[in-house]
């Protein structure tokens, strides 16, 4: 059941903070996302995209070694 939201953050320093939020149902999540989704700019939202995109990006340098690697630990 897909009833969970991460939420990354990223200020000007590069540091970035993640936040994994659970809801009890996909209805809550979705207002939740809507909600977020409406008081932020497109750019900064994306969706869940394939292991194969992110791989792409990161031989192609525009991923760091680290974020790959957070990345595929949360796949697994």
């Amino acid at each position: 059941m897909d009833i969970g939201l991460e939420v990354v953050s990223v200020n000007n320093g590069g540091t970035r903070k993640t936040m994994y939020l659970v809801f009890r149902t996909k209805a809550d999540r979705d207002l939740v996302y809507g909600s977020l989704h409406s008081i932020v700019s497109p750019s900064c939202v994306t969706t869940e995209q394939t292991v194969e995109t992110f791989t792409k990006l990161w031989c192609e340098g525009k991923m760091t070694n680290f974020d790959y690697l957070m990345l595929l630990n949360s796949y697994a």
